[in-house]
């Protein structure tokens, strides 16, 4: 072969090699690719540019999950409870796995702490929202704002992410160790008569005023007008002598008359827990169940939430369950018959 068809030979040979090369790389970079960026349905897509060989369309075109509520309740000295109730704007995509995290700041806008963990939200078709439990290491005097953030989620068809059918069968609030006493707003213990003064001294002249009696506010001091009034009270009530001294009979007769307060007297060991029993009403088993308690005051004010987690609760099965609550909930606030509790469970 001659010098001259060697090379041809040669230079036809590099020329394929790299148009080779170059053919390869424009059938991958425009030719498979732009399918995914074309606003059309084409090449193995299941939606635009979406499914397929392209992202999910969950993951392309789900709306980021709101957070509706965000309260915060003092879990002792240096531990918060946050609960924060969350909706799923997409009525056909839900979040099999979604990350939270929950960030405390100080009043200069400072990072205290943050609490991060995993959570599943249907979608809104199926289940609005859901609330969420959780604790930061930070006292609530520390605390200025709370801000929560979402991060690496899953997102799944609405046909393809069914919630199980787990209920509550029975449950009940109960509160321990708080103590309901009617008693006396205030006790007389001694006899008085004209120049005393003092605390019983304007007590009475201040259960007088109230029993329309005397006619002017307390001066702590036993003068006429307390003597005047004090005997017309004697006069109604038929107390013998109508003399205007406080004496036995007539102390006995106001302790009995004055106004009578109701409070609580709490237990250092007081607590309240939320006690009950939930079923799997489901032939496939849940992997994971999520029971929400929340406590009400008898003004429908929050004040406490805690949660407990339960795990292969299996179909048609039935489980006791108990939800405790920080020492720090206000137990002689709650009022029971307005405690709410909500389930969200995972196949």
């Amino acid at each position: 072969m001659s010098r001259g068809l060697k090379r041809f030979t040669y230079g036809v040979g590099f020329l394929a090699f790299w148009g080779a090369i170059i053919f390869s790389g424009y059938v991958l970079l425009f030719r498979s690719m732009p399918t995914c960026f074309d606003a059309r349905q084409n090449g193995t897509e299941t939606g635009i540019d979406c499914g397929g060989g392209c992202a999910p369309c969950g993951q392309k075109y789900a709306q980021d999950i709101g957070v509706d509520s965000i309260a915060r309740f003092a879990a002792g000295d240096t531990r918060t409870v946050v609960v924060a109730y969350l909706e799923n704007p997409n009525r056909e995509f839900g979040f099999k796995d979604v990350t939270y995290t929950i960030t405390a700041t100080d009043k200069n806008g400072m990072t205290i702490k943050a609490s991060s963990d995993h959570i599943f939200l249907y979608d809104r078709s199926s289940k609005i929202g859901r609330y969420v439990v959780a604790t930061i290491d930070a006292g609530i005097e520390e605390i200025d704002d709370l801000v929560m953030t979402f991060s690496a989620p899953e997102v799944v068809a609405r046909e393809d992410f069914i919630e199980p059918r787990v209920n509550i069968k029975r449950s009940s609030t109960d509160v321990v160790g708080v103590r309901i006493v009617t008693e006396p707003l205030y006790v007389f213990t001694k006899d008085l008569a004209m120049k005393a003064t003092g605390e019983d001294v304007q007590k009475l002249e201040e259960f007088l005023y109230k029993k329309q009696f005397f006619m002017k506010l307390s001066d702590e001091t036993f003068d006429l007008d307390t003597k005047i009034a004090l005997t017309a009270y004697q006069k109604a009530n038929n107390i013998s002598p109508e003399s205007g001294i406080f004496d036995a009979e007539t102390r006995t007769n106001v302790n009995a008359d004055i106004e009578r307060v109701t409070k609580a007297i709490i237990s250092p060991d007081g607590s309240v827990s939320i006690n009950g029993n939930i079923k799997n009403d489901d032939i496939s088993d849940a992997s994971k169940v999520v029971i929400t308690g929340l406590l009400y005051d008898a003004m429908g004010i929050q004040v406490g939430g805690s949660k407990t987690e339960l795990d292969n609760l299996r179909g048609a099965e039935e489980r006791i369950f108990k939800i405790l609550f920080p020492k720090t909930v206000p137990i002689d606030r709650v009022d029971t018959s307005k405690t709410r509790l909500y389930v969200d469970s995972i196949k």
